[in-house]
């Protein structure tokens, strides 16, 4: 990465709580065009249907909105954004777009990755894994099927962006999004606290230890990602 500037938003647990309300704007709507990210590349994942894993509803929904919202309103070119959904995100497909994302980023330009889906504590507590579409229920297949935070964000350290935007909508204390359910059961729930590892330069970290990641009240989208 040829400049400083990187902004990161590992969410490693976010809690959609605060009064609820019965509708939310419509964000499959496209915005007038700024043409700002003609230099941009993007990875862009949303699983809404895990094979052994429980659904996340609206996570493929919110990553077509961020995909409109790249290459229609920012007008970064489709050939540069690959998206990911359901049961294309794979870890080797995930790790293969981040690879290609790198390379084609044009100088000037933002790398964007945005995860939306499932994640999990590695083994040891010292990282945080997202969860492919093919995931099984068992802490070996989270470790085989996962992609550690880390291997993503040294991918994103290739290229000739000057900056970086990541957004991980997931929680990576093993839980299902309302924190009640163990995505393997018998295995213990952990939150990893610890120093996220970024670039020099500047950066912005939105987390919290103590929540989870979950819906909008009263309508079936990932909130944080929520466009």
């Amino acid at each position: 990465m040829t400049a400083g500037l990187r902004l990161v938003l590992p969410i490693v647990c976010l809690l959609a709580a605060g009064a609820a309300r019965a509708t939310w704007p419509s964000v499959s709507t496209e915005l007038p065009a700024t043409g700002i990210g003609a230099n941009d590349a993007a990875v862009i994942v949303g699983v809404t249907d895990y094979a052994f894993l429980p659904k996340i509803p609206g996570a493929a929904d919110n990553a077509t909105d961020w995909f409109r919202y790249l290459v229609k309103t920012r007008g970064v070119p489709q050939e540069r954004v690959h998206m990911l959904r359901n049961i294309d995100a794979t870890a080797e497909t995930i790790l293969e777009a981040v690879d290609r994302a790198a390379s084609e980023v044009q100088p000037g330009g933002a790398l964007w990755f945005l995860f939306i889906g499932h994640g999990a504590p590695a083994p040891d507590h010292a990282d945080g894994l997202v969860l492919g579409a093919d995931t099984q229920v068992s802490e070996k297949s989270l470790v085989a099927r996962g992609v550690p935070q880390k291997a993503i964000l040294e991918r994103l350290e290739q290229g000739r962006h000057a900056q970086a935007i990541v957004m991980f909508d997931a929680c990576f204390s093993g839980t299902t999004g309302d924190g009640k359910l163990q995505l393997v059961p018998g295995s213990q729930a952990t939150v990893p606290v610890r120093r996220v590892e970024v670039a020099a330069g500047r950066s912005s970290i939105f987390s919290a230890s103590d929540q989870v990641a979950g819906p909008l009240p009263n309508h079936d989208r990932p909130a944080f990602s929520y466009l």
